[in-house]
């Protein structure tokens, strides 16, 4: 057996953290005595890469969004009665967004992340302000160490085939699917295979066409049309966001 973070061969096992196995549908972590102890000893609020993701405030993290894509993402959420929301990446959108859903309906925000460390970071400030409703998964993918994969293999569909995969290992029906994680022409396409009808698909960081444009032409592919584009000029650079949903049958064709 192999140590899940550094790949080394284990003489014996630790399990880290029993509870990741109760919260994430993936196996238990087998970890070797030294990446067992800085699991244990890492401080994330340290890390100043990590730092620069998302804001720290009083009721957690805030999105790591421009204030109009907040808001546009805020209105996708209440456009109708929603009950379940997947999310690809987690981070201040998980601890903000599942408390500015009012509908009645609405009982988990499901979030898949691919790093450990962040992951546990996020999990932290969901204990600390007492969220209940969201379910943080760990999906780190079973070979190599999480920050090499996040740097150099972000759109690779066959490392994060697990991470991709998430929503079908769970009987449920999401009503929306917020992409803003890795492999995010995999994660695209499964959200276009399962979305139910009405729902919405949220991309963030739409400004990277190449990057996704094998996901975005899946999604043209399966009838779907940009519902809402959120584009934002700071400095040099210009964000998007944009939100997906399937175009209605009528007749033959489509509206």
């Amino acid at each position: 057996m192999k140590c899940s973070w550094c790949e080394s061969e284990l003489a014996e096992a630790h399990i880290f953290e029993e509870e990741i196995a109760n919260q994430s549908y993936f196996a238990t972590l087998y970890l070797c005595g030294d990446c067992k102890n800085k699991a244990q000893t890492e401080d994330m609020e340290q890390q100043a890469w990590w730092a620069n993701l998302a804001m720290t405030h009083d009721e957690g993290m805030y999105p790591c969004m421009h204030p109009n894509e907040i808001e546009a993402v805020k209105k996708a959420i209440n456009q109708r009665d929603i009950k379940y929301v997947f999310e690809y990446g987690s981070g201040g959108s998980t601890i903000f967004f599942p408390n500015q859903i009012h509908s009645e309906f609405f009982e988990l925000w499901y979030s898949v992340e691919h790093n450990l460390w962040w992951w546990f970071h996020v999990k932290h400030i969901l204990r600390e302000h007492n969220i209940d409703n969201v379910i943080p998964i760990l999906s780190p993918s079973s070979t190599g160490r999480w920050e090499e994969k996040h740097e150099t293999l972000d759109e690779d569909e066959v490392i994060f085939k697990d991470y991709i995969e998430t929503p079908l290992h769970y009987n449920i029906s999401f009503d929306i699917f917020l992409v803003d994680g890795v492999a995010r022409n995999g994660c695209l396409k499964v959200a276009a295979d399962i979305l139910p009808k009405g729902g919405c698909i949220i991309l963030h960081d739409a400004e990277r066409e190449d990057d996704y444009a094998e996901g975005l032409a899946y999604l043209e592919e399966k009838q779907f049309r940009p519902y809402t584009i959120v584009q934002t000029e700071i400095g040099n650079t210009v964000k998007k966001l944009i939100i997906y949903r399937k175009r209605r049958k009528i007749g033959v064709g489509y509206e």
